[in-house]
Formats: C-alpha cells, structure tokens, sequence
C-alpha cells in the first residue's frame, strides 16, 4: 500500500462496517448533506498551529470509540487485530480483552486523524463543528493511514504473543508424561479482585458494566425482559429490555451489589460508570 489512493481503498470496507455504512444511524460521510470543500484557515501569531472553520468539519464522517469498540467484536475485526475478540459477554475476561485492544487501537487511530490529515485541522474542524471531545472519535483518513502503519504491525504482534494460546510441545512417548503447564496470564481484572481492595475492585466493577453496555441484541431475554449479563462474587450486572411504549426494545444495564458489597456502598443499584465511581468516592470520604 504505497498510495494514499491504495492505503484508503484496503480501509474503506473496515470503515464502512465500523460506521454502519448504509444504516440511518451511519457515521460514514456527510458528503450528500455538506460540502467537504467549503473549508477557510486562519493562522494564529508566529509558530501558531492552523485553525480550519467551514462546512468541511460537518462533511467528514467520523467513528467514536464505542462504536469502534463493538465493531471489534465482529470476526471482520480479527483480520486487523491478528486475535479473535468475538462475543466479549462470554466472560470478564474476554470483556478485559476487547476493550484493553481498543484502548491501544484507538489511541493510534486518533493520533493518525490528527497529524495526517487529509487538509490541515480536519480533524479539528470535526471536533468542533459536532462538539466532540479530543480523543473521543477518529476520521478516515487518520483510520486508513493506521491501518497501514508500522505501529499497528507492531501491536498486532504485541496482541498475538499476549493473547494468543499456544499448544504444548509434544512429549516424547518413552518419557513420563510432562506435569500440566501452567494456565496463561489473565487478563488485568479478569477476576474479581476482593472487597478489601477498594481500587482494583472499582477499577472491575467499571470494566464489566463497560462490557454490559457493549452487548448488541436482544436475544436472551426472558418473559420479564431481564437478563443476567455477568454474575460475579460480589455483584451481578443485568440488562432489562423494554417490552411496550415509546422506548420499546430499549435496554438498560444495571449492575447491583450482593449483600457484602451494598452493605459497604450503601447502594442498591448503580446505573453508569459515574455512579460507580462516585460510591467509591463516598466510601473514601466515610473512612
């Protein structure tokens, strides 16, 4: 891929499938909407950077971490990862993998969006033009000169030797056979660390209800519309499907303490991220 011509031509059918081309909710390109060629500069003092204003910043597609999260669970995915990250709901574990893969990915294809634009401060003007924050999506030409880079070659292969299981060397027959190798290193908070350990158990508790809130479909679900997504030792988290009104097949995640847990939060259900923190938060302050 030595053209920009060549390196977006390989990209274009992984973009196309992470902003849900040919959907009404596609983040793909708003080229039929805005015209990506009304675009001005302006130049702060001396050494100042570009700053790009116009319809331009409306006109670019753009892919934001969480959709770029759920994409990677797709097999389509694992041609660029070089390991598979599919149905990440099937335990904590895999949930750690997909979004410690995505946390890497995504940095690199921000900072590609950033400084190898298409046309200077395009991914500015897209930032403010959609009041998005730094950091929180890419743009395609920042996607497809990642794709082509020598740092994702290197994080695949960081991703293959951490990820990847291999099979143990076969013993000769004359020989004993060997004790059972050791089982691979666990992702970083695969296991429900205890409750004494305030910081790691925070740090699970947002993991998992971070790999809840990825979960597509809404297959599962009983008569009640309730289904337990991940049952863990000191909680559990839930998804409830809306079943009749103007949400119908909505579904919210929830994830609720066990006894010895809401007795130390002194909550009964937290519903984001940010109230998990903030009960932590007060169980700090309390002490």
């Amino acid at each position: 891929m030595e053209t920009p011509a060549e390196r977006a031509a390989f990209a274009r059918p992984y973009w196309n499938a992470a902003t849900r081309h040919g959907t009404p909710e596609a983040t793909t390109t708003f080229h039929d909407r805005y015209n990506k060629h009304d675009y001005n500069y302006s130049y702060g003092g001396c050494g100042g950077f570009v700053h790009q204003t116009g319809q331009r910043g409306m006109a670019l597609g753009y892919l934001t971490k969480v959709r770029f999260m759920r994409f990677l669970s797709t097999p389509m995915a694992t041609e660029l990862t070089g390991v598979d990250l599919t149905k990440p709901g099937r335990s904590a574990e895999q949930a750690a993998r997909v979004i410690k893969v995505a946390d890497e990915f995504f940095e690199l294809l921000v900072d590609q969006s950033v400084y190898k634009p298409f046309r200077d401060d395009d991914y500015g003007n897209v930032a403010r033009s959609r009041k998005m924050p730094h950091g929180s999506f890419c743009i395609f030409t920042g996607f497809q000169e990642a794709l082509a880079s020598r740092e994702l070659k290197a994080l695949r292969k960081t991703w293959k030797a951490r990820y990847t299981e291999t099979a143990p060397a076969a013993q000769p027959s004359p020989a004993p056979p060997a004790p059972p190798s050791p089982p691979p290193a666990r992702a970083a908070y695969a296991t429900c660390p205890d409750i004494a350990d305030e910081e790691q158990l925070e740090k699970f508790m947002a993991m998992v209800f971070r790999a809840g809130t990825y979960q597509t479909g809404l297959g599962g679900f009983g008569a009640s519309g309730h289904r337990v997504q991940f049952d863990e030792p000191l909680f559990f988290v839930q998804r409830n499907v809306q079943r009749r009104g103007p949400n119908r097949d909505a579904v919210r995640v929830t994830l609720v303490p066990k006894a010895a847990l809401r007795k130390r939060l002194r909550v009964r259900a937290l519903r984001s991220e940010r109230e998990i923190h903030k009960a932590f938060a007060r169980l700090q302050r309390s002490q």
